[in-house]
Formats: C-alpha cells, sequence, structure tokens
C-alpha cells in the first residue's frame, strides 16, 4: 500500500479514573497509545484532553477531588506532537489549530483549582514534556532516559509554553542550555539529570512499581511532608537578558535569515 493511500494511525485516546489516596480523591488521566506506540499529541487527543480536563475541573471546583495526575504507559508519558499530522499541514489555519489546541490543553492544566502532577514513567519529548511542565509537580521513572525540548534541532520552536515554563522552573542559563546549546543526542536528560537541575521533583523505581511509588510521593507532597523547592526564577532580569544575548548570534546563523 503506498504511502498516499496508507490508513491514519489511530490516536492516543485519553482516560481518567478515580484513585482514592487515604486523604481524598485524585483524578488519574491517562494517554492510551495505540498498538505499543509512545503516546503522541494530534489535534484530535488535545481536544479530548481538553474535554477530560474540564470534567475534571468542574469536580476539583466542586470538592470532589485533591488533585489531579497526567500520566501515559511505563515506556513513555508522551513523545510530543503527532509528527504525521504535522506533515499534513498545509496552510496556516492548519497550523494555528494544532498550536491553539496545544496551548489550550496547557492552559487547562494550570488552571486546575487543585494540585497537579505529571507522572512521567518513560519518555517525554516536545509537546509531551511541555504538558508535564504545566503541571505543579513532576516524578519520573529511575530508567527514563529522554526527556527533552529537541524542536529546535528540526527546525521547529517548543510552542506550547516550554520557552516560557522552563527558564521560571530552571533559571534562564539552564532552560536555554537544555532548549538550544546541545547537540540532539545530548540534549536529552536521564531522571537522575532532570532532577539535578530541578526539571523533576522527584525520581522513583521504574515499571510496574512506578505508579504506586509516585502516588506514595503524591501523598507525602498533599500533606505537606514534603515541599518541593520553587525558588524565584523571576527575580533577575540581567540575567535573562545575558543568557538570550550570549545565544543570538548563534539563533541567527540557524535561522539563516528565516
Amino acid at each position: 500500500m503506498s504511502p498516499a493511500t496508507s490508513p491514519t494511525p489511530a490516536p492516543t485516546t485519553v482516560t481518567a479514573e478515580d484513585v482514592d489516596l487515604g486523604t481524598g480523591t485524585l483524578a488519574l488521566v491517562r494517554l492510551v497509545p495505540p498498538d505499543g506506540r509512545p503516546p503522541t499529541l494530534g489535534v484530535h487527543t488535545l481536544e479530548a484532553l481538553r474535554a477530560t480536563l474540564a470534567e475534571v475541573a468542574a469536580r476539583a471546583h466542586a470538592g470532589e477531588l485533591v488533585a489531579v495526575a497526567l500520566t501515559g504507559t511505563t515506556d513513555a508519558f508522551a513523545a510530543g506532537a503527532d509528527l504525521d499530522v504535522v506533515a499534513t499541514v498545509t496552510d496556516a489555519a492548519d497550523a494555528r489549530r494544532i498550536a491553539e489546541a496545544g496551548h489550550a490543553v496547557v492552559a487547562a492544566l494550570g488552571d486546575l483549582p487543585v494540585p497537579t502532577f505529571a507522572l512521567v514513567g518513560g519518555l517525554a519529548l516536545g509537546g509531551g514534556l511541555e504538558l508535564a511542565l504545566a503541571c505543579t509537580y513532576r516524578a519520573a521513572a529511575a530508567d527514563v532516559r529522554a526527556l527533552g525540548l529537541p524542536e529546535t534541532q528540526l527546525g521547529l520552536v517548543p510552542g506550547w509554553g516550554g520557552c516560557s515554563l522552563l527558564p521560571r522552573l530552571l533559571g534562564p542559563e539552564a532552560a536555554l542550555q537544555v532548549i538550544i546549546d546541545q547537540p540532539p543526542r545530548r540534549a536529552l536528560l536521564d531522571a537522575q539529570g532532570a532532577l539535578e537541575l530541578g526539571l523533576v521533583d522527584t525520581v522513583q523505581r521504574p515499571g510496574e512499581d512506578f505508579l504506586p511509588g509516585a502516588l506514595s510521593w503524591v501523598v507525602e507532597v498533599l500533606t505537606g511532608a514534603i515541599e518541593p523547592p520553587r525558588p524565584d526564577r523571576t527575580a533577575y532580569p540581567a540575567a535573562w537578558e545575558a543568557a538570550v544575548a550570549a545565544r543570538r548570534g548563534a539563533a541567527d546563523r540557524r535561522a539563516a535569515g528565516g
């Protein structure tokens, strides 16, 4: 069958279930990919995720939930935008629809009235990592080897909040090291490197042990037994200006006038 007539792969679906934490109910939202592939974020998946988050938000406002967690599979949290879908973009309206769908989900996560947790059992790249960044806290499995925003290596810009959320979490210098400086392979962090950088708040046992361990950690955060640090990264405007200025020449060379 030629590529022109190949069937379009089924999109990643979204499910939600209640988890009794003992101290209240957590809504666990899952990205469920077809055929064992990593979860990807096409327009249909993003719209389903937005609808699910709207339902979860209503329950949280009603006092039924104490937290919301977003997760994928034991191998992958989310591999980012569905490049099969991106390849079909033919005009600005299509591109805008994809961009706005991602922004709507990031905004929905940020607007939830309860703490949010990204439970990252496997790789989280591009838009997948941006969803994790939109959550209040992040836990990663110890065997995760691919966390990053490699878009600039593909000629793209992290467009769902990564360029804003990452420097506010890590500081501008560390954030731009992740986004711009490093070659593709080195630009991807493993779980321990992400913990040391402050990209994730905890590293938990991998595989089938990850989710139970991560949920136990969630309870500790919710009860105040653990308080992940959140230093103010916006207090020194000069540091932001210096970090950007140091890379402007390299960015101009890569863009080649584009």
